[in-house]
């Protein structure tokens, strides 16, 4: 499959349903915490914070967010890390952060954080992808859900 993102005159936009190598029931999260510091950013794609496209509007979160996951957290890891074009091992899902968001079709999507493993944020490899790392801070103008997401992973990494 294509994991690469569409461009549309000259703009990245999400991957379509046939395109996005993990399909249209899990989105991923991915975050880089600083080791020495604890700065935690959040990769900004053009369309939101999910890979490989956002949220469709009126999602919300899942009634089990607690349920086991049926997506496998390597298959993450490969896909975006072909996505980003970065090593796998440079990117690793992060235990215990696994939410079901309950979409407008009644089904359901799997969202998975992954962490980028390198001393610093991949910022080349974002920009290539017309994406950044930013603060919690610099992501307020996100959809609800997608906001909430990253509020709990926050938390999840560095505690409430």
């Amino acid at each position: 499959m294509n994991a690469s993102a569409t461009v549309n005159n000259g703009a990245a936009e999400p991957l379509t349903a046939t395109e996005r190598p993990m399909g249209d029931s899990t989105r991923l999260l991915v975050c880089h915490k600083q080791a020495t510091s604890a700065r935690l950013r959040f990769l900004r794609l053009p369309w939101g914070a999910t890979l490989f496209s956002p949220l469709p509007e009126g999602a919300h979160p899942g009634d089990a967010p607690d349920a086991p996951s049926r997506v496998h957290p390597a298959a993450c890891v490969r896909a975006a890390a072909r996505w980003l074009d970065l090593p796998t091992a440079s990117l690793c899902a992060v235990p215990g952060f696994h939410r079901r968001i309950r979409l407008p079709d009644g089904h359901a999507a799997e969202v998975v954080l992954l962490r980028v493993t390198e001393v610093d944020p991949p910022f080349a490899a974002a920009a290539r992808r017309e994406a950044r790392f930013v603060d919690l801070l610099e992501v307020r103008d996100l959809p609800p859900t997608e906001l909430g997401l990253l509020r709990e992973a926050y938390v999840h990494l560095l505690g409430g």
